[in-house]
């Protein structure tokens, strides 16, 4: 299974200084794992990272499954952890 981004995601990776391998670890192993209420076709992955020096922060990876390959639409970087998980 290959793994695209959306132009959206790849400039949110960007902005925040977030990894190819992170998305896709939080993606295999999700703490979290939900679908969409509005499209029943997205996934929503939620994992908890800690950072050396940091406080540790929530990713959310937005992805849906077209033809046998996962196509993030846009992550969400957070540091509000109680919120997410």
């Amino acid at each position: 299974m290959y793994i695209r981004y959306t132009n959206h995601a790849l400039e949110r990776m960007l902005e925040r200084e977030i990894s190819e391998e992170l998305v896709e670890k939080t993606m295999r192993d999700p703490d979290i794992m939900e679908f969409s209420q509005r499209d029943a076709s997205r996934f929503i992955a939620i994992k908890r990272h800690s950072f050396p020096h940091m406080k540790p922060h929530v990713l959310i990876v937005i992805y849906e499954v077209q033809n046998d390959n996962l196509l993030v639409i846009t992550l969400i970087d957070t540091s509000k952890v109680n919120t997410y998980t």
